[in-house]
C-alpha cells in the first residue's frame, strides 16, 4: 500500500496543484494522484519538470535545446498515458528545492514524491523532500509509492544517479566519483559517504568485482540499511578493476544494499547481467550524451526483459 505524508490542513481550497518532478519514477503516482484531486476539486494541475545544468551540454547551445525538448515530449506523454490534464514546466536550476520555491504560488497544493523508506526512517534530513518542506510553506502532500517484491533498474539508476564522460585514475578513485554523486544528488547523507566507501573497498579487496563485458558492480553491503540504492559511472577510456593487464572498465554500476538480505542483490545483478550482456546496449551507452538518454535505455530495457520473462 501506498504511503502519504501530508503537512496542511484537509479540506482546504487550493488554486492549484503543483506536481514538483526531478526525474525520479516516484513522481509518476503523484502525477496521477495529482490528476485525479484536480479533476474532483476541479482546479488546474501544473507539473514543474526541475532540469539540473549539465556542463557536456552548454545552455543555449542545440544540443541542450534539444535536450530540453525531449524532456518536455517525454513529461507531456507520461501524462497523456496517465490521463491527466496538466501543463508542463521546466524550470533549470542546480537546486531542487530553491527551484521549486521560487515557482509556487501560495494558495498551491505541491505534490512530490517522498524519499526512500530507509532514507525516511534513518535520515530523513538531507533529503531533498526535506529541503522542500523547509524552503516552502505550501501545504504538501508526500507520496511515498509501496514497495515491489522485484526492484527494477529503472529504479535504482535513473537519471539523477547516472554520471556520464568520467575520467578516474583508478578504481577506487571511480567507486568514490559514484558516491560523491550519489551525496550529491541527495540519495545518501554525506555523513554515510565514508562508511559506503569502506565497504566497497572491503568488497574489491576480497575479490574484484569486474564482470566482463567491460562491466564492473563495485558493492557495499551495510548492517541496518533497508533500501537498494545505486549509481552508475559511464569511463569512456576504461579504468582497470581485476589488474593492469585486465580488461577495462567501461560501466561501473554501484550498489548499495543490505547485509542482511542478498535477495534483491542478485535480483538486480541478474537484471544487469541481462541488460549489458548485449554488445549493442553497452554502444548506446557509450554514445548517450545525458543521463535522461541512458535512463531511457536502461528503463526500455527493463521493460523488454520483464516481457520475455513473462
Amino acid at each position: 500500500m501506498d504511503l502519504l505524508l501530508s503537512r496542511g490542513i484537509p479540506g482546504s481550497r487550493y488554486g492549484g496543484i503543483v506536481v514538483a518532478s526531478g526525474g525520479g519514477t516516484r513522481a509518476l503516482k503523484a502525477i496521477d494522484l495529482a490528476g485525479r484531486l484536480g479533476k474532483a476539486w476541479n482546479i488546474q494541475v501544473r507539473v514543474l519538470r526541475i532540469v539540473r545544468p549539465l556542463a557536456q551540454l552548454p545552455a543555449g547551445s542545440p544540443a541542450w535545446e534539444q535536450y530540453l525538448d525531449e524532456i518536455r515530449s517525454a513529461m507531456t506523454l507520461q501524462c497523456k498515458l496517465q490521463g491527466v490534464d496538466a501543463s508542463i514546466e521546466l524550470v533549470i536550476g542546480d537546486s531542487v528545492p530553491q527551484s521549486i520555491a521560487d515557482n509556487l504560488s501560495a494558495n498551491e497544493l505541491l505534490l512530490m514524491g517522498g524519499p526512500s523508506d530507509w532514507r525516511l526512517v534513518q535520515h530523513a534530513e538531507g533529503a531533498i523532500p526535506y529541503e522542500v518542506l523547509e524552503a516552502v510553506s505550501n501545504s504538501t502532500l508526500l507520496l511515498i509509492p509501496a514497495q515491489t517484491k522485484e526492484i527494477g533498474l529503472a529504479e535504482v539508476y535513473w537519471e539523477d544517479t547516472i554520471r556520464l564522460n568520467l575520467f578516474p585514475r583508478d578504481k577506487w578513485e571511480a567507486i568514490s566519483l559514484l558516491v560523491d554523486a550519489l551525496v550529491e544528488e541527495r540519495q545518501i547523507p554525506v555523513n554515510l559517504a565514508a562508511t559506503v566507501r569502506a565497504a566497497a573497498a572491503e568488497r574489491e579487496s576480497i575479490q574484484p568485482t569486474a564482470v566482463g563485458c567491460e562491466v564492473a558492480v563495485p558493492h557495499a553491503a551495510l548492517p541496518g540499511f533497508s533500501s537498494i540504492v545505486g549509481c552508475l559511472g559511464v569511463f569512456p577510456d576504461g579504468v582497470p578493476f581485476s589488474g593492469r593487464d585486465a580488461e577495462r572498465v567501461r560501466f561501473a554500476f554501484l550498489l548499495i544494499t543490505p547485509r542482511e538480505d542478498y535477495g534483491q542483490y542478485l535480483v538486480v545483478l541478474s537484471q544487469l547481467a541481462r541488460l549489458m550482456h548485449k554488445k549493442s546496449n553497452r554502444a548506446a551507452f557509450l554514445e548517450c550524451n545525458t543521463p535522461k538518454a541512458a535512463s531511457e535505455l536502461i528503463a526500455r530495457n527493463g521493460i523488454t526483459a520483464q516481457t520475455e520473462t513473462n
